[in-house]
């Protein structure tokens, strides 16, 4: 991209003194473990931010992280990238952290390089990566004007953050609220980006580290680690006090007696008790009190943007790294898993052109924010190389949306409304200690949205060979697997053979048990709950979707003649039995098709890269005529469908590794035919001597980089000079204005300088809890 954007530059096609006066700014606020489904990000807790973001601009309501971890989708955000992609799949070494994110050279092509070349201000203030520390904060990474960063074992001290400015020696902020310290080093790269008297347009990304938990590390006086403690995340002091009547959110899965259907380790937790839903309640008010000081600091951002006089030219966007979960399912609190709580997160955008109060239902994804920005900044797109498409805002648009941005245009096609999900890893419960960790949580996901959104489904994949399937409209809540009939608890069921007739059996029954007076309420029974054939539940969770429908009409017109009949009392409970039999082996047809598609579409999407990932039935279907998964339901496709192998785990690993995915669709390439992408490089392609796969096709668990690989820097490489200026694309220099906070900033005492082991011997945990 940097040859193609100095082409243009040499050639006077584009100037950068033209170019930036046109050319919109960017406000992106990051936060940490704020879910969308329980709500931590209501009006109770930001009504600030509701008011100026939502109500001034547009919510995504289908809004959902691909990889449910901070780093690795912090990474996908600006690389526009699935984790399969960039092989960054980790919290720490050796599957993730700093040292490998600069081995993959994920920082040469990503957002703010790609943003800087084209004439922007790219700016960071808060949490980058956990891996970010005070042994390799030096050299920053690349791309952005300024970047000022907390450093970890400081990234969730909550009352003592510590912040690297351009890879410079670290300081502390005694006493000073973590959120607060973010919100004004951010207000200041406002001012300064404001004052640059070259007018380019900036990037600006703000992360508090709110509302994950706090962490506090005891190191002795040689720099040796003593110990870590994990505690609830705490508020600023002036919030303590607030929102104490607030109660935790108890959908139908919270605490869920019908764990039938989920994988094992699910199945193994011990309910909740009583001091464990007390103390969930006291963690999501904290984290409520904790979002306080961000609904001020969004505020503030939005009020020196008018005050500068920039809102009319810069788009505002606040999300968040993943969701989180408290209580659902038998678990604690977390993320990692792909529930809905972990998946969806908000997503608002203001700006110019969008209208006001709108909201968009489409699926998008964190993926989708890196083709926005470019295509806001009018700048060209390498969809070869980016896995996420342009959010889309031209379905909501005021109508002064700028003419170029035609994503969301009815004259462009259907919307994708699908997405992957992946993670590697293992599952640590972050409250409720008496759950044990599970190390093989590995799985892969595929989820549909209809695009009337009167149909949903998400179906789970997980190395264990255990598999989920979920009707997203009928059971929000995810509590009946549609597959649970079929057997659970080790290998994945052929879709052939006595497979056929042993499903035709137990749905069968499945249909008949499902007329048990009570039976849809008694699952809401812990006591009735074990006496209910888990198979009826499957069935009569079918039974309620729209594809039930889809059976001949005779039995169609049975069965609503047989229930009719039953309302009036003139049909009896046997009559409609036996017409239920006759519908149950449309079922098992139905539950073959729709699997064999799911098991299609995860096939290319787990190992998709590019258009694929947006197009990938024009993998499936070369001819063009099939382009979602309601038209791949034509039973004229069964045969084609039904010759595809799934895509497959051959064991659990806590890591991508290649040749244990297995897929015959890898590589798969979907063309451009917009020509958008044709001038661009491919930059994950042009790392391939080193990533984005480097290391991923070791068995014995070991990657090609490790937190030793490469040395990243340390405490006594850092300059203790001013950093505060640094060059811009076309070697200016841009200056900061410094903030009032900086006076109560402190060089890290003594001690730290002499750490070694920032994490001890608990590195593994750290991985998942630090996330």
């Amino acid at each position: 991209m940097k040859q193609f954007l100095s082409v243009l530059l040499g050639l006077g096609i584009i100037t950068i003194s033209a170019c930036v006066a046109r050319r919109p700014n960017f406000v992106v606020i990051l936060v940490d473990d704020l879910d969308e489904a329980q709500d931590c990000n209501g009006d109770l807790a930001m009504p600030a931010t509701k008011r100026l973001l939502r109500d001034r601009g547009v919510t995504f309501t289908n809004h959902f992280v691909t990889t449910p971890i901070c780093c690795p989708s912090r990474v996908n955000l600006l690389r526009g990238q699935l984790s399969h992609n960039t092989n960054f799949t980790d919290v720490l070494g050796p599957h993730g952290g700093y040292a490998k994110f600069r081995a993959l050279g994920l920082d040469r092509e990503w957002l703010p390089t790609w943003l800087q070349q084209a004439g922007y201000n790219t700016l960071y203030t808060g949490k980058f990566i956990v891996d970010y520390t005070i042994r390799n904060f030096d050299p920053a990474p690349s791309g952005w004007t300024v970047f000022d960063a907390l450093v970890h074992p400081f990234t969730f001290e909550y009352y003592s953050p510590a912040f690297s400015l351009n890879g410079g020696q670290p300081r502390m902020y005694p006493a000073q609220y973590s959120t607060d310290v973010v919100a004004a080093k951010a207000l200041a790269m406002l001012r300064s980006a404001a004052a640059d008297p070259s007018g380019r347009p900036f990037y600006l990304q703000v992360a508090p580290p709110a509302p994950h938990h706090s962490m506090h590390y005891d190191f002795n006086a040689s720099g040796a680690f003593v110990s870590r403690h994990w505690y609830p995340p705490v508020p600023a002091a002036r919030h303590w006090e607030e929102l104490s009547g607030a109660a935790l959110p108890r959908p139908p899965s919270f605490n869920d007696p019908w764990v039938i259907g989920k994988p094992a380790w699910l199945r193994a937790l011990d309910p909740l008790t009583v001091a464990n839903i007390t103390f969930l309640e006291e963690i999501y008010r904290l984290r409520l009190r904790c979002m306080r000081a961000v609904d001020e600091m969004v505020e503030a951002l939005v009020n020196e943007l008018d005050s500068l006089g920039l809102s009319d030219s810069t788009f505002i966007l606040f999300t968040s790294d993943n969701g989180y979960h408290e209580g659902v399912h038998r678990m604690g609190s977390g993320k990692t898993t792909a529930f809905e709580e972990d998946l969806r997160v908000p997503m608002m955008m203001a700006g110019p052109g969008l209208a006001a109060g709108a909201r968009v239902g489409t699926t998008t994804q964190h993926i989708d924010i890196a083709p926005t920005v470019l295509t806001l900044a009018g700048l060209p797109r390498s969809l070869p190389q980016l896995d996420g498409v342009p959010l889309p805002l031209a379905a909501v648009s005021d109508g002064t949306l700028q003419t170029n941005y035609v994503y969301g245009r009815p004259d462009q096609g259907p919307l994708r409304n699908h997405l992957v999900a992946e993670f590697w890893g293992e599952w640590v419960e972050e409250s409720i200690h008496s759950h044990p960790p599970y190390a093989n949580l590995t799985w892969k996901a595929v989820r549909v949205l209809r695009s009337d959104q009167e149909e949903a489904y998400k179906y789970v994949l997980h190395c264990s060979g255990e598999f989920e399937l979920y009707d997203l409209i009928r059971d929000p809540y995810e509590r009946i697997n549609l597959l649970s009939p079929l057997g659970y608890g080790g290998a994945s069921v052929s879709r052939t053979g006595s497979w056929w007739s042993s499903a035709r059996f137990v749905v069968s029954s499945a249909v008949q048990a499902s007329y048990q007076d009570g039976h849809v309420n008694a699952i809401n029974n812990a006591s009735a709950a074990a006496a209910i054939s888990e198979a009826a539940a499957a069935a009569r969770a079918w039974a309620r979707t729209v594809w039930a429908a889809v059976v001949t009409s005779r039995t169609r017109g049975s069965v609503a003649a047989a229930n009719g009949r039953r309302r009036r009392s003139t049909a009896s409970q046997q009559e409609v039995m036996a017409v239920d039999r006759l519908a149950s082996g449309d079922y098992v047809k139905w539950l073959l098709r729709i699997r064999s598609r799911l098991d299609a579409m995860l096939a290319v999407l787990a190992v998709c890269s590019g258009r694929a990932c947006s197009h990938p039935f024009q993998v499936l279907h070369t001819d063009g005529r099939v382009s979602d998964l309601w038209a791949a339901m034509d039973e004229q496709y069964d045969s084609m469908y039904d010759a595809i192998p799934p895509f497959s785990f051959s064991r659990c690993l806590p890591y991508q590794d290649l040749e244990n995915e297995r897929s015959m669709f890898r590589g798969a390439v979907v063309p451009d035919c917009t020509g958008e992408g044709a001038a661009l490089g491919a930059p994950g392609r042009e790392l391939a001597d080193v990533g984005p796969h480097a290391g991923s096709r070791k068995s014995d668990g070991s990657s090609s980089s490790t937190a030793g690989d490469i040395n990243c820097g340390s405490s006594t490489s850092g300059s203790d000079g001013d950093r505060s200026g640094r060059s811009t694309a076309d070697g200016a220099t841009f200056v900061m204005v410094e903030s009032q906070i900086e006076s109560a900033a402190v060089p890290l005492p003594a001690k730290y300088r002499l750490v070694t082991d920032v994490y001890g011997n608990s590195a593994a945990r750290d991985s998942i809890l630090l996330a």
